[in-house]
């Protein structure tokens, strides 16, 4: 099935050099129904894909969609709108930063697929730390997968310069251990989002992603 045409990303390219309320209010129209319409029923039936290999995530995807406002109250920038159109999916996708889950953003210039642990708090990311000490092989293997490796290369995140007892003695084994971010990502170009194809292309990336995500989430359930 074909869920974006061009005028998807015309609507954006456009935006970008009229972006004002006025403007928007203009072609709210247009929003609705290239934009909005589209991307919520994407959204749905890949949230429904991948409940056949994760059934934790949410069932209810609208939550999972962002909204097209920017929050510019603390922002330099005063555009109120967002270039691009994006969704989470976990188990609480309005706390997706907290937990492991998959993530969708479409735009005109570089799309891509994500996921993991994207910003862990101080507790989730101590017991991370130490299911990868003491179940490494496991973790390795995962992040050894063939099929990960292809699509994602490596988890990714930002690192600690220093860090105390015991995690300073884990990380002198595992380096891994330094991190305090534990995402995937690809990058695509949004000419794959045109294809028949798209839906099958990201739920395979996901699924690829779901062992990581399965031990991600099982480090922090340990504690709650």
């Amino acid at each position: 099935m074909i869920y974006f045409k061009s005028s998807f990303f015309d609507f954006f390219e456009e935006l970008a050099v009229n972006n004002s309320k006025v403007w928007f209010d203009a072609n709210r129209t247009r929003y609705e129904k290239d934009i909005k319409v589209v991307f919520d029923q994407f959204v749905k039936d890949l949230n429904q894909a991948i409940q056949e290999f994760d059934k934790e995530i949410s069932l209810d995807y609208k939550k999972g969609i962002f909204r097209i406002n920017r929050d510019i109250r603390f922002s330099k920038n005063k555009d109120p709108y967002k270039l691009n159109r994006s969704a989470s999916f976990s188990k609480d996708p309005k706390n997706d930063m907290d937990n492991p889950g998959y993530y969708i953003d479409i735009n005109p210039i570089n799309c891509y697929i994500a996921g993991g642990a994207w910003m862990p708090n101080p507790k989730h990311l101590k017991k991370i730390r130490q299911e990868i000490y003491y179940n490494y092989e496991e973790f390795q293997s995962i992040i050894e997968e063939p099929l990960f490796k292809k699509y994602f290369k490596t988890i990714q995140g930002a690192r600690n310069v220093r860090l105390n007892p015991p995690e300073s003695d884990y990380a002198k084994e595992i380096d891994f251990i330094f991190m305090k971010q534990f995402y995937f990502l690809l990058e695509f170009n949004p000419r794959r989002c045109l294809q028949d194809s798209f839906l099958d292309f990201c739920v395979e990336r996901m699924q690829a992603a779901f062992p990581l995500n399965q031990f991600l989430r099982r480090s922090i359930e340990e504690i709650e």
